[in-house]
């Protein structure tokens, strides 16, 4: 039910936003700093059960984040006839900041928790459990210039070369993402639980469509002729 909430909450505001999102940019950005800021205090306070479940909910698992960076990763695996692309790729950008401010609330909540477990001589983490946690670092490691980059001040001033190499993070990022993914659900999943199983099925599923897209895109491209000079 989050992973639905949160991807439907960020197809939602990228559909009725669009032009204002490309427009108004900072006022997105604010939005998404002040919602990860307002999660993290609301851990303090006993709040009703509906918030918790609909709303806090997709803050605490990141779905809405990752409706966001789903939306930036098949933006740019469309092909480049598809009319998603044509409206999307001007925001692009703007979409992908907003999804790494959301992470702000996800990475605090969790990040401080398993730090501690690590650095901890009285802790023994589960192998699979350590092994997620490394990754979730090296995320945030792969983030920060993802989203810098991705500002339209740094991006100005930077050449063309060097922008594309660091925006090539992107792709062992979204691997990365679901090998994350993939490691905190195994454990609930092998325990026989639904919706973890659901969670991880749907995660299966829109990775094999993004790889294939990804891989359909690059074999038409090749298949296009070099212009005559």
């Amino acid at each position: 039910m989050r992973l639905i909430i949160g991807f439907f909450a960020a197809i939602l505001i990228t559909i009725l936003f669009r032009k204002q999102i490309h427009k108004y940019h900072w006022v997105f950005y604010s939005a998404a700093i002040i919602l990860s800021i307002g999660f993290l205090i609301s851990r303090a306070y006993v709040l009703p059960v509906w918030m918790m479940q609909y709303v806090l909910v997709i803050f605490q698992s990141n779905t809405l984040a990752m409706g966001f960076f789903t939306i930036v990763m098949f933006t740019g695996a469309f092909s480049d006839e598809s009319v998603l692309r044509k409206n999307l790729m001007p925001i692009r950008a703007e979409l992908s900041i907003i999804a790494s401010l959301l992470s702000i609330a996800h990475i605090v909540n969790y990040g401080q928790s398993y730090l501690l477990q690590i650095i901890s001589p009285d802790v023994m983490m589960p192998a699979i459990r350590l092994t997620a946690s490394l990754v979730s670092f090296a995320l945030v490691i792969l983030l920060i210039p993802l989203c810098i980059t991705s500002f339209r001040a740094v991006r100005s001033r930077m050449s063309t070369g060097a922008w594309k190499r660091v925006q090539w993070l992107a792709y062992p990022f979204y691997l990365l993402v679901f090998i994350h993914i993939l490691t905190f659900l195994l454990i609930p999943v092998f325990a026989g639980k639904f919706e973890p199983t659901l969670r991880l099925d749907l995660y299966m599923i829109l990775f094999a469509a993004y790889v294939f897209l990804r891989v359909r895109r690059f074999r038409l491209r090749k298949l296009v002729p070099a212009p005559v000079q």
